[in-house]
């Protein structure tokens, strides 16, 4: 599948080769997370890995570490992208391989696994997982904020108790405490 994504570049230019080569960023990046998640899958899978959430530093901090090694980034964003990486694959398989064949960008893969990230129940997830592939794969551009909203609708859909409450709904009302 990468290899047609990359094949479908040639003899493009302008806006064509532009946006070809940005489907095989995104598609570069899905193979990258889809790596990540391996590697936590494998390492969790290990012998003796169940000992080591006793550890000073656990499957997942070891884990992060290779990834930010490899990278060249912190600890911390290392185990933030580990953590978009599992969540996207366990969670959103859909939205996974609509990532993988380049439709879709990392950072909106992020606002699902984020916007998502309350709902448990597995029916509602797989649904919102289905709502969400199909929907995201033909979208048009969105400012962040619309895709937050666009991401939200479909939780409260599936799951109403699962959308994120942000502090601008609290902002309007206050308390006073006098003398």
């Amino acid at each position: 599948m990468f290899d047609d994504v990359v094949g479908a570049t040639a003899g493009t230019s302008g806006a064509g080769a532009v946006e070809s080569w940005a489907r095989v960023e995104s598609a570069s990046c899905a193979r990258r997370v889809a790596a990540m998640a391996d590697m936590f899958h494998a390492a969790s899978a290990a012998s003796g890995s169940a000992e080591r959430d006793l550890w000073c530093t656990d499957t997942w901090d070891a884990v992060a570490a290779h990834i930010g090694a490899a990278q060249r980034i912190t600890h911390g964003a290392a185990s933030n992208q580990l953590l978009i990486a599992v969540a996207l694959h366990e969670r959103f398989p859909l939205v996974a391989a609509v990532f993988a064949d380049g439709l879709i960008t990392y950072q909106l893969v992020r606002i699902v696994v984020q916007r998502g990230a309350l709902v448990v129940d597995p029916s509602a997830l797989h649904e919102l997982d289905r709502l969400l592939a199909d929907a995201l794969s033909g979208r048009e551009p969105m400012s962040v904020a619309a895709l937050e909203k666009t991401v939200d609708a479909f939780v409260a859909q599936v799951d109403p108790h699962a959308v994120r409450r942000t502090e601008t709904r609290a902002r309007g009302r206050s308390v006073d405490v006098g003398e």
